[in-house]
């Protein structure tokens, strides 16, 4: 083997099996070969299910079931030929020694602890130990070694990723929402011309097909129905408690904002004061455009 694939994920937990098993079928497809895992909340006790479920070696550091946990997968295609395994921090940082066709690798997979960021990032102690064991060990910064000139980072990333994941749904959601248009206009399209073709001759297929149409139709248009009262539910909740603008925008009435300004009274007569005529006989009201 002159190449190898190394892949690294966060996985936030993985106690729950078909989250283990989702991480494992990623692997696979991307053909990874040494799979780096943080966080992964692991214990004795679920070791051997890791081994069971993963087509290789399984090397892990378990700190507790609710935190911290780092692990090194191999895959079955790769297989060095011994292994030294050290635990330089119990579920933070787990170092391997391999040996794989006359060549000595070192994997070190570090999962620091977060209840300690109250400084200026980067750190400064820890930037210099950081470059003094990369110059020490011939350690290579891969992400900075291929994009030299880039100042983006993984935060930077994940934020962009999310306006690209935004931007996608919305495209997807309009590209289906078309599509569905465009199915209800064919399908009454269709109904309109079997009916015609139904009504003059009688033909039983094409009755059938006419009602196989219908049903169609108005499983389409359910759909939509449904589709429109789950969203009006969602906002109904998100905007229930929300301040209107419409009840901000009142403002107290005036006497000239009233469109009723003139009574006129059998007498012929007009006054502009129609609040105070609660008790006289009106029989026009002139309205103020």
């Amino acid at each position: 083997m002159n190449t190898f694939k190394i892949g690294t994920l966060n996985v936030n937990g993985a106690r729950d099996a078909r989250k283990r098993a989702l991480v494992f079928d990623t692997a696979k497809r991307k053909r990874i070969d040494v799979l780096f895992l943080q966080e992964t909340d692991s214990d004795c006790g679920i070791e051997v299910d890791w081994e069971k479920e993963w087509e290789g070696q399984v090397l892990l550091s378990h700190n507790t079931t609710l935190s911290g946990g780092v692990g090194l997968l191999f895959s079955r295609g790769f297989t060095p030929s011994s292994l030294e395994v050290k635990h330089v921090v119990r579920g933070r940082c787990l170092m391997v020694k391999a040996c794989l066709q006359n060549h000595s690798l070192v994997f070190i997979n570090i999962y620091a602890p977060t209840n300690d960021r109250n400084h200026a990032e980067p750190h400064p102690a820890s930037q210099h130990c950081l470059r003094q064991l990369a110059y020490s060990h011939g350690l290579v910064d891969v992400w900075r070694r291929m994009y030299a000139d880039s100042r983006q980072y993984t935060k930077q990333w994940w934020d962009r990723g999310k306006v690209e994941i935004q931007l996608l749904c919305q495209q997807y959601t309009l590209n289906a929402t078309q599509d569905t248009r465009r199915s209800i206009k064919d399908l009454e399209m269709e109904i309109v011309e079997l009916e015609v073709i139904g009504s003059s001759t009688g033909d039983q297929g094409c009755i059938e097909t006419l009602q196989s149409k219908k049903m169609a139709l108005a499983s389409l248009l359910d759909s939509q129905v449904q589709g429109a009262l789950v969203r009006s539910r969602i906002q109904d909740l998100t905007e229930m408690d929300a301040p209107s603008s419409f009840f901000f925008g009142l403002k107290k009435c005036t006497e000239p904002d009233n469109p009723f300004t003139v009574i006129e009274h059998r007498a012929g007569t007009r006054r502009a004061r129609p609040d105070k005529e609660a008790g006289s006989g009106v029989l026009f009201l002139s309205v103020r455009e």
